[in-house]
């Protein structure tokens, strides 16, 4: 899925956290869920560009996909979180060393700042340090659509006031039609 010009970020990132595994869900297009994070988030009004991943885990609570929701600023908890429960969302400054995929798909939070933007992680290699992610640019950005992050970087992001969302999701454990 690519958002394009669209600054719905956080919808794209809360669709594919939707659809990815244990449990796959589909409640909505991803610009639905933007727009109405915007009636959930933490400004006033809704004529502005972005939201806040607060305000779509208030929308997938409020929906009937999210059971209860988390956040948290260390890279460690966000790593345990996906081996052993499933994807995050990740909230965080974005620079200009993240807009494209080095050569081994890895994205570098260093250069000019871009503003601000989510992505879900749905992975995490330990042994060799880094997270996987899937990016709301579409197919022909990195490798498919997904990219690498350092830990080290990650943690550089979060310690910028980035934050990381998780939520259980409601079924866990069960199996789910999809």
């Amino acid at each position: 899925m690519n958002q394009e010009t669209s600054p719905a970020c956080v919808g794209y990132a809360a669709y594919h956290w939707l659809d990815a595994e244990p449990i796959r869900q589909r409640p909505m297009h991803p610009n639905g869920i933007y727009e109405l994070a915007k009636n959930y988030d933490e400004w006033e009004g809704t004529q502005y560009d972005g939201t806040s991943i607060r305000g779509a885990m208030k929308v997938l609570k409020l929906t009937g996909h999210a059971k209860e929701y988390r956040f948290t600023t260390n890279a460690q908890t966000a790593a345990h979180w996906i081996l052993e429960k499933g994807p995050v969302i990740l909230g965080a400054n974005w620079y200009f060393g993240m807009m494209q995929t080095d050569s081994s798909g890895f994205v570098h939070a260093h250069g000019s700042l871009m503003g601000g933007h989510a992505v879900t992680v749905f992975g995490v290699n330990l042994k060799d340090g880094f997270f996987f992610a899937r990016n709301s640019w579409g197919a022909k950005w990195g490798d498919v659509g997904d990219f690498r992050i350092s830990i080290s970087d990650f943690q550089k992001l979060l310690n910028e006031d980035g934050e990381v969302c998780t939520a259980t999701e409601v079924g866990y454990g069960q199996s789910w039609p999809l």
